[in-house]
């Protein structure tokens, strides 16, 4: 017990270091809303992609931004006291993992603890996005479920089951196949009724929260998204490479069980030297496959995610439970994907890793997973630094003028923290003393949701540029949140930003295919 404390602490502790990346931005503007106007969660527009729209086209299920707001109407948008906010959720997916192991597996050592929370598949996840709060609220519902039907408990217990399922459901609508996980376990333990149940009462408290957007909004917010699935998102058969290339990350360390006690010095020197060359190698193609560019760091982790899932197969034929619940999440992965992402395979990783457990892996296995989840963790956050201090920078070094930006994820975030105001091409009017700031030419992040913009000399001048750069050759973002690899070969500066400043009043407007 008092090791899951301890490692949802640790967990906690470490995701505070972490500034805002990504999708945070996205729910802490959402949650700053909700501290503010907790009734009316969607009634507000949010600049997130080109240009404003409403907080309904965007997909922000309603669990973990009333919890960030709680925590804002409580001590304020302090960002380091919200990260301590979450605890609970790492709490529950310690407990929950420590139950689902001791129950299907055997009493886990303190060592396989943390080679699950703090290893590849959970501690580089966790910030205030969606996915490991998803997660731990979906195991708890397994954990939940399994002590009910264990006890032979009275209907109440699966009342509370299927409150879980909704909440679970409602923190990412990642989970949406859960129901279908219980009533696969309720059937293989004679509890089908009881699971049964379950799900539907789990279906009528995700109901009545719709039907009440409905009655406020006049459409469901999952509805809304549900009809619009099939916008922008990837062809399934494109999700198979990044399945492997990120489940080799999250759980590859489990295809290092096949490694002779002999060869485990040498396996670790290679392992050390990919790692070097992941991080210091100043070249991206090593390998060429079909023409395209594979970079030698996903062909690494595909080949220890296809040893990690032929692992697994061979521990399948006598846990039917787990496989069943192994194929529902494989399911999920494409069902629910709307493009390639390390986060959408959490719930496939820590199935393996509950395997991974059965097979009693040495102590030098968990090491490494200890080791490789921590590294990038570390890559992470020393990449969210840059958006983090970037802003701060630029209002520094410019306090004079408004100060005007193109820019997503982290970035979005800290600049409006500093005053600065996210341009609108065509709607913006800049006036003479403002200063405006876009990614240079090339840069892949912060995204600027493909937004060129056409400069006019004639009403501005070249001010000067902020370059963000390090020895250190790796980047997550954006390919751990969304890409087909957990890390990429940077080739270009960490952040890149020019700034204008005004001479003349001008609105941006945005390059065409027409322009010269």
């Amino acid at each position: 017990m008092r090791v899951a404390f301890f490692l949802a602490v640790a967990l906690t502790l470490l995701n505070a270091v972490k500034p805002a990346v990504v999708d945070d931005t996205a729910y802490l503007y959402f949650a700053r809303h909700l501290a503010q106007h907790p009734l009316d969660p969607y009634g507000f527009d949010l600049h997130w992609y080109a240009e404003p729209q409403s907080a309904m086209t965007i997909i922000l299920p309603p669990v973990v931004p009333y919890w960030l707001a709680l925590g804002i109407a409580t001590f304020g948008e302090n960002l380091l006291a919200l990260k301590l906010w979450l605890f609970p959720f790492a709490l529950i997916l310690a407990f929950a993992v420590r139950y689902l192991l001791t129950r299907l597996v055997r009493a886990p050592s303190g060592l396989e603890m943390a080679a699950i929370m703090l290893g590849p598949g959970v501690l580089p996840f966790y910030n205030f996005m969606l996915d490991v709060p998803a997660l731990s609220l979906e195991l708890a519902t397994i954990s939940l479920f399994l002590v009910a039907t264990e006890r032979g408990a009275r209907w109440p217990w699966f009342l509370l089951v299927g409150l879980l399922i909704a909440v679970a459901v409602q923190t990412k609508y990642s989970v949406i196949l859960l129901p279908a996980i219980l009533l696969a376990m309720g059937y293989q333990r004679g509890k089908f009724a009881s699971a049964i149940l379950a799900v539907f009462v789990g279906g009528l408290f995700f109901a009545a929260w719709e039907l009440w957007l409905f009655s406020v909004y006049g459409q469901s917010h999952f509805a809304y998204h549900l009809s619009h699935a099939a916008d922008g998102r990837v062809g399934k058969f494109t999700l198979v490479l990044p399945l492997f290339t990120h489940l080799g990350f999250t759980i590859g360390w489990l295809g290092l069980m096949c490694v002779h006690p002999n060869a485990v010095k040498p396996t670790l020197g290679f392992l050390g030297l990919v790692w070097l060359l992941v991080l210091f190698w100043p070249h991206d193609e090593l390998i060429t496959l079909s023409g395209k560019p594979i970079k030698f760091t996903s062909l690494l982790f595909l080949g220890l995610g296809l040893i990690s899932i032929a692992w697994a197969v061979r521990s399948l034929p006598n846990c039917r439970i787990l496989l069943v619940w192994f194929l529902i999440e494989l399911v999920g992965y494409f069902a629910v994907s709307p493009f390639a992402a390390g986060r959408r395979v959490l719930g496939v990783s820590m199935v393996l890793a509950i395997l991974a457990m059965r097979a009693q892996p040495r102590t030098w296995i968990l090491g490494y997973a200890l080791a490789s989840g921590f590294v990038v963790w570390a890559i992470d956050v020393w990449d969210a630094r840059a958006e983090r201090d970037v802003p701060r920078q630029l209002r520094e070094a410019l306090p004079h003028g408004t100060g005007y930006y193109l820019g997503h994820w982290g970035f979005q975030y800290y600049a409006d923290r500093e005053g600065m105001i996210h341009l609108q091409p065509g709607k913006s009017l800049l006036q003479p003393g403002d200063w405006l700031a876009i990614p240079a030419t090339g840069s892949i992040r912060p995204t600027t949701s493909g937004v060129l913009l056409r400069i006019d000399v004639t009403k501005c001048r070249r001010e000067g540029e902020f370059l963000v750069d390090d020895a250190i050759r790796a980047s997550t973002i954006p390919t751990l949140y969304g890409g087909r690899a957990p890390l990429e070969k940077r080739m270009q500066a960490r952040l890149h930003y020019i700034v204008y400043r005004v001479t003349h009043e001008w609105t941006p407007t945005v390059v065409t295919s027409s322009s010269p």
